[in-house]
């Protein structure tokens, strides 16, 4: 997999004195063909901290805007009956606020952490970083598009898969409403899981294997694998709420059913930007509901 283009990780090139090649390919410093690679060359002309791009003011405005993104998600499951698994002798309307406070933290911290590391490894949000750089969206949008409706179409199918497999699974089903599945699911959890999570994973796998080199497909993948796996492994307090009596199958088809799409939204984030795992994610919402409003009414 290639680093997305987008990045706000890029360097000057150094292969002409004065000379500027366009932002797309402006991904890295080249070395000089009579010098040799090696570690220690590998830091000097890949440092894990360049500066962006983009003024900081123009980068913190897009931080903001995943950060309100995210909690529109979060507030969005005020929509959704989580009072329904409230603890016997706690208040459901006190039960269901608490329920928010979790979520919120862990989306501006996620939000933040990608802030911080995404430019690093060539992870953007283009579309996002377009809108408040007063940019055209359009050109953005064509790359993005196709791609996360055909992940987002195949991510509903493995949906259904799950949702038929554990149908006589799943003692207690919380259903959150459409709003909250494409608004919490689709920005929420991306934000959360891709942004923070994944480019975390990628940052560290880099420091760790690479010494501060460019990232490689290996290390999107580690970061991809581990960010999918924390992100199926973060539905099971809600299975484990909803009933004690859960088995084993139902654990290992929750964990699969979840990370199977995980690993395509996280492709769609490193190789289009993380609108197109919104856009893929929200997709597999719309797909997987309209299977059950056919099927259940």
């Amino acid at each position: 997999m290639r680093p997305l283009g987008g990045s706000t990780g890029y360097a000057r090139s150094s292969a002409s004195k004065g000379s500027r090649i366009p932002a797309r390919l402006r991904l890295v410093r080249q070395f000089s063909p009579t010098e040799p690679v090696s570690p220690q060359n590998c830091r000097k002309e890949f440092p894990m901290n360049s500066a962006p791009l983009s003024p900081p003011s123009r980068s913190f405005r897009l931080l903001m805007l995943l950060c309100f993104l995210a909690l529109a998600g979060v507030f969005s499951l005020t929509l959704s009956p989580l009072s329904s698994l409230a603890p016997q002798g706690v208040d459901p309307d006190v039960f269901r606020w608490l329920s928010l406070v979790q979520p919120a933290i862990l989306a501006i911290v996620c939000a933040s952490l990608g802030y911080a590391l995404a430019h690093q490894v060539s992870l953007d949000a283009p579309l996002g970083r377009a809108l408040v750089e007063k940019q055209p969206l359009r050109p953005v949008l064509e790359k993005q598009l196709a791609p996360a409706l055909i992940g987002g179409l195949l991510s509903g199918l493995a949906v259904i898969g799950y949702i038929r497999f554990t149908a006589g699974l799943a003692p207690v089903r919380l259903e959150l409403s459409l709003v909250s599945k494409l608004l919490y699911g689709g920005i929420t959890e991306e934000i959360i899981a891709r942004w923070g999570l994944m480019s975390l994973g990628v940052w560290i796998a880099v420091k760790v294997t690479a010494r501060g080199c460019q990232p490689k497909a290996i290390h999107y993948w580690i970061g991809n694998i581990v960010a999918a796996a924390l992100f199926a492994v973060g539905h099971l307090p809600v299975l484990f709420a909803a009933s004690t009596e859960v088995s084993t199958t139902l654990v290992s088809a929750v964990v699969v059913g979840n990370m199977l799409p995980g690993l395509v939204f996280g492709w769609l984030f490193q190789s289009r930007g993380l609108e197109a795992a919104f856009i893929a994610h929200a997709t597999a919402h719309v797909v997987s509901v309209s299977y059950l409003s056919v099927h259940f009414g």
